[in-house]
């Protein structure tokens, strides 16, 4: 390597700070945000006529559908990456966040300007759009971030500092969310007299001032590892095949690596509906967030959600010493869940405001009101730290499981895609089955539908996962009567 290839390559302690950097600015905005969009889409859709009766199921299927664009995205964008450079997609990821917002100002404009019939569906229109460019945005940052700083570490010698980069990087961005999930539920709250829907367009504009620093930091960072000749064209035009032909060999051929997919994907519904719906799982079984009480209660929800999710990741490093990858696996979805069922029967089970019986000391008739208040709320919180328990079991299983470094990274993708697929399905067949029922029961039957779903394909995924791993034992078992060579 030449001494202007050498001179090319970013140092080590520079990458850092740029992967803390954009890593602390991404999940601050993007976890703030996503914290807030089912409120604000949820309270548009509520002032528009032709969707005000069922703006609930609207909103859960518009957000849904980022699941559904992230399954046919993850490949192409990973493509796109390598060929311009993960850097490059990097800053296009915080561009397209910034576009986002700006179509959100829009559609908050446009419901409170204009009373033309066609401005409902061109608010509708605005709304698909937004969660296409935040699954587009989302893609092109999956396969591009944490390999720009592995591949960084490596030229600069400085390969042995990755995992603790990662180590320290999860803590701060864990820090950000702590931070954004409460600060952002604040500003919509609608507190301001800016505008009708002033909390709406202050988190709007948050997000996109948060996400065009980001945009900024990356474009000034965009150094990459020499690349030598045509390698990573070449690379870019089959990383689209590869994937494909790789994944389905995996999926389909290898019933192990198929099953395990099932079975993490088994809660995934569940944990779709407690991370990004809770603020209306709250919300519809009452008159909304109002009252000072109600807001400063869901602003401490928000504050403990973060806080369980940490409580989580470090766990799992406790109960990796106590378990296998399997047994692990197994007993911590079955924990999730339990728990979401128990946060849907309770909440089920509410017929008057959740957050009034928080904010309201239990008098007469209202002790199993502020029972079944807590273990809904005790619930989802199990259920979220539980969710990080699971993702770390099924990452060592597929370490252990597969033992090639590239074929590993293309199941780990693929499979990421069969759950969100199986995420989207189970989630908007719910919404049909709920469909008919009164508006204060369909978020608990949400919640319980997918959680009954989840328990189904863990039981079917377990045994069948057990029946071909027997298999594959049988086959890797040499006979005793044929002598080695």
């Amino acid at each position: 390597m030449s001494n202007a290839q050498l001179a090319d390559i970013p140092s080590g302690r520079w990458a850092k700070l740029v992967y803390y950097t954009l890593g602390f600015l991404h999940d601050f905005a993007y976890f703030g945000y996503l914290t807030v969009q089912p409120l604000i889409f949820n309270r548009v859709l509520e002032n528009l006529a032709p969707f005000k009766e069922y703006s609930f199921e609207i909103t859960v299927f518009i957000i849904s559908t980022h699941l559904f664009w992230q399954v046919l995205l993850e490949t192409p964008t990973g493509a796109y990456a390598d060929k311009r450079g993960r850097m490059h997609a990097v800053r296009e990821h915080f561009l397209l966040r910034v576009g986002c917002m700006a179509l959100l100002l829009l559609a908050l404009y446009l419901s409170t300007s204009s009373e033309l019939s066609y401005v409902p569906w061109l608010i509708l229109a605005c709304f698909f759009l937004i969660e296409l460019g935040m699954a587009a945005a989302e893609a092109l940052l999956s396969g591009s971030f944490d390999a720009w700083l592995v591949d960084t570490l490596s030229a600069s010698g400085t390969k042995d500092e990755t995992a603790e980069t990662f180590s320290k990087g999860a803590t701060l961005f864990n820090i950000a969310i702590l931070l954004s999930m409460p600060l952002f539920l604040f500003l919509a709250s609608g507190i301001t007299e800016l505008a009708p829907d002033g909390g709406g367009y202050l988190v709007a504009t948050v997000a996109a001032v948060v996400f065009a620093l980001g945009a900024i930091v990356a474009h000034v960072s965009r150094r990459e590892v020499y690349r030598i000749g045509g390698e990573w064209e070449s690379r870019s035009k089959a990383t689209v095949k590869a994937t494909w032909r790789e994944g389905l060999l995996y999926l389909w051929q290898d019933r192990v690596v198929w099953w395990t997919t099932v079975l993490k994907a088994s809660p995934f519904a569940a944990w779709v509906v407690i991370s990004w719906f809770w603020p209306l799982l709250v919300k519809y079984p009452q008159t909304g967030l109002e009252s000072r009480t109600a807001e400063r209660w869901v602003i401490g929800f928000a504050i403990a959600l973060a806080i369980s999710r940490v409580v989580g990741s470090g766990f799992s490093y406790l109960v990796q010493k106590l378990t296998s990858p399997l047994q692990g696996l197994l007993h911590w979805t079955g924990i999730t869940l339990g728990a979401a069922l128990v946060a849907g029967f309770s909440l089920l089970y509410l017929d008057r405001s959740l957050l009034d019986t928080l904010g309201i000391p239990a008098t007469s008739g209202r002790s199993s009101l502020v029972l079944f208040a807590y273990l809904f709320g005790f619930g989802i919180l199990i259920a979220k730290a539980s969710e990080e328990v699971v993702k770390v079991f099924n990452q060592i299983f597929l370490a252990n499981y597969v033992q090639s470094d590239t074929v590993r990274a293309t199941v780990i993708s693929f499979t990421g895609a069969a759950m969100n697929l199986i995420g989207f399905i189970l989630i908007n067949l719910g919404l049909v089955i709920i469909w008919w029922q009164s508006p204060q029961n369909k978020p608990p039957s949400l919640l319980i539908f997918a959680s009954c779903s989840g328990i189904v394909l863990a039981i079917v995924a377990y045994s069948m996962l057990r029946r071909s791993m027997v298999r594959v034992s049988t086959l890797e078992t040499p006979d005793p009567g044929v002598p080695k060579t």
